[in-house]
């Protein structure tokens, strides 16, 4: 069952974190763009099994203009001091399947402007070749409050779990063909 496998990554079953792994990889290698499967596999790690279970929510984004369904639960956000704060009744992006996550977040990653249209928020992620510096663009450029996100995401995944196996247009994948 996914929730016990997902409890069990949870619990740092290194075995089941892999079983998790390879039954999302072949989603995210069919629908994401570089650095949407190695963000999926923190979100869907940390992120609440509920969100899974009742949204189909693979990554954990909030509503930000979304016109589809939503999913209310609350956000743990971390301030720039270190201390953390509860949003409560957060609305959260919902989906009618695991497939429909995986795109959204690619076009969210892709056409996601705060000042209409005229800047990409995460031009600078998009088609960056090195893991490392992608993961520094994506905290830089807000798409998570923890203060070490791009470290945790580094090292506790992409390179933990040799995620860049899946990116066929790595150059420094040391499982690479």
């Amino acid at each position: 069952m996914l929730r016990d496998l997902i409890c069990s990554a949870q619990a740092g079953d290194k075995k089941a974190m892999m079983e998790l792994i390879d039954k999302f990889s072949p989603l995210f290698k069919k629908y994401a763009r570089k650095l949407d499967y190695e963000d999926a596999y923190e979100d869907i790690i940390l992120f609440h099994m509920e969100m899974i279970r009742y949204a189909n929510a693979l990554f954990g984004i909030k509503k930000n203009g979304w016109t589809g369904r939503t999913y209310k639960k609350a956000a743990t956000e971390q301030r720039k001091d270190g201390s953390y704060y509860i949003e409560g009744n957060t609305l959260w992006r919902a989906y009618d399947s695991w497939e429909q996550s995986i795109r959204d977040h690619n076009d969210y990653i892709a056409t996601r402007s705060t000042d209409g249209g005229r800047t990409l928020r995460y031009s600078k992620v998009v088609g960056c070749d090195d893991h490392v510096l992608a993961c520094q663009y994506l905290q830089e450029c807000g798409y998570a409050t923890s203060l070490t996100y791009r470290e945790s995401l580094v090292r506790d995944y992409i390179e933990k779990y040799h995620l860049l196996r899946f990116d066929s247009c790595s150059s420094s994948d040391p499982y690479k063909n």
